[in-house]
């Protein structure tokens, strides 16, 4: 582990001959984090693969991991200030996070609306 923030470019990733160089008879596996994507996009998901050289070994899908942080960001806010943030859990659909955390809060706090 660096204690500081060393110079990449004396760390180079590749070979003297300019190629990355990949000794396959070891065993070692190389682990690739893929995702997650973009909140805008539909679909969200984290891919783990394992390769080998060429080979993929295992790949382990995360469907619907979308991590933003969103109980930290609720955890010093009063009820009514955390209706703004709700929309951010989905931002194709911000209306029904709404609705179910409206619900959710009426009904903890006893709370009959009127039809």
């Amino acid at each position: 582990m660096f204690s500081f923030n060393p110079d990449r470019s004396q760390y180079p990733a590749e070979g003297p001959d300019g190629k990355l160089e990949v000794d396959l008879e070891t065993g070692k596996f190389l682990k690739l984090w893929h995702g997650p994507n973009h909140p805008g996009i539909t679909g969200n998901m984290a891919l783990e693969v394992t390769i080998n050289g060429d080979e993929v070994v295992e790949a382990k899908t995360r469907v619907g991991y979308l991590h933003r942080g969103f109980e930290k960001l609720m955890e010093r806010r009063t009820f009514i200030q955390v209706f703004p943030i709700v929309c951010r859990i989905c931002v194709p659909e911000p209306d029904f996070n709404e609705y179910c955390y409206a619900a959710a809060v009426e009904e903890l706090a006893g709370i009959e609306v009127p039809e």
